[in-house]
């Protein structure tokens, strides 16, 4: 479930960012197009370029949830299989009780094992 969330967060996050960054890019071209004679703040160029800035680091985050997403879904499904696969082969399926490695059938219960 952690998985899919962060995959999913990370895809928006990705799209999102890159979607920003190129809507500020597209108005950051936009300006200097139309300033051709340079009457334009430089704060307005140095609010674009931070604006940019904001873009790349939300599709940074994003792409850090994605692989975190990966890596960590990989590791909760080995520990999950290491801890099913230990308790059955410890313990009875059908009443629960230690059984020992060896054993073809439950000492308690006589269940195949």
């Amino acid at each position: 479930m952690v998985k899919k969330a962060a995959i999913i967060t990370g895809i928006i996050l990705l799209i999102a960012g890159f979607l920003f960054f190129f809507y500020v890019s597209m108005a950051e071209m936009q300006t200097a197009t139309y300033d051709v004679l340079g009457l334009m703040n430089q704060r307005v160029y140095g609010t674009l370029g931070i604006l940019k800035i904001v873009g790349l680091g939300i599709m940074f985050l994003g792409g850090l949830l994605l692989v975190l997403g990966f890596v960590t879904g990989n590791k909760e499904k080995i520990i999950i299989k290491q801890v099913v696969q230990s308790a059955s082969q410890n313990f009875c399926s059908n009443c629960g009780k230690p059984i020992t490695p060896e054993a073809k059938f439950c000492s308690n219960c006589a269940a195949k094992i």
